[in-house]
Order: C-alpha cells, then structure tokens, then sequence
C-alpha cells in the first residue's frame, strides 16, 4: 500500500480539475470531510462487495460527484486499485485491522487531494 499511496500522493498534484470561479468559492472544509466520508463510505462498499467495480462506483455518483467528476473518478480509481485481501479465517483481528486501515486511506486520499485542488 505504501508504494501505491506514494504514487497517488504524487499523481494527486498532477490532477487537473477545470471548474468555474464561483465553483471554486463554494468549496470549504466541510465540502472536503463530506467528500472524505463519501471515500470512506465507497471504500467500505468495495471491502464489503468482491464484484463491485469502478463503474459501478461512476455509475452511482450523485449530484455532488457529477458536478466535480475528474476529482471523484481520480478517487474512485484509488479505492478500486486497491486489492482487497479476502479475509482470513481466525484472524478477525488483523482483517478488521486491514479494513479500517484501507477505509482511512480512502478517507485520506480524498480530502488530502480536495484541499489542494479546492482549498489549494
């Protein structure tokens, strides 16, 4: 996971999102937990569901994600590269352990990207 982050974390300065002026206002801190939750939430959904896949992610943005897509498909894509390790019997644990590392991750990502590019 670290060699993963550290290119995201890199690729994350290369995001380009085109958007209006007052787009751009309406950005806060707020906007960046909400969009950390969001993360956090699809993260869960792909720990949670071994079929879900990118698009079906897409398919589900809401009006929120429609309206900054290339941010919320850069996330999306994050969350899906991530390969979920089945769990491992007897070891409930270190798979929760796991899980909740991967779902901080997301969460991470997310607003650590979006206060760069909205806040920035």
């Amino acid at each position: 996971m670290n060699k993963l982050m550290g290119f995201l974390f890199a690729a994350s300065s290369l995001l380009i999102v085109s958007q209006t002026p007052s787009l751009a206002a309406s950005k806060d801190a707020a906007y960046c937990r909400a969009a950390g939750d969001w993360a956090e939430a699809e993260m869960t959904k792909h720990i949670e569901d071994s079929g879900r896949r990118t698009l079906d992610a897409v398919e589900d943005f809401g009006p929120t994600q429609n309206e900054e897509r290339s941010y919320f498909v850069f996330i999306v894509e994050a969350i899906y590269n991530e390969k979920i390790q089945p769990p491992m019997e007897g070891l409930e644990e270190m798979n929760k352990n796991i899980n909740d590392l991967n779902r901080a991750f997301a969460r991470h990502l997310a607003e650590d990207v979006c206060v760069k590019e909205f806040l920035g």
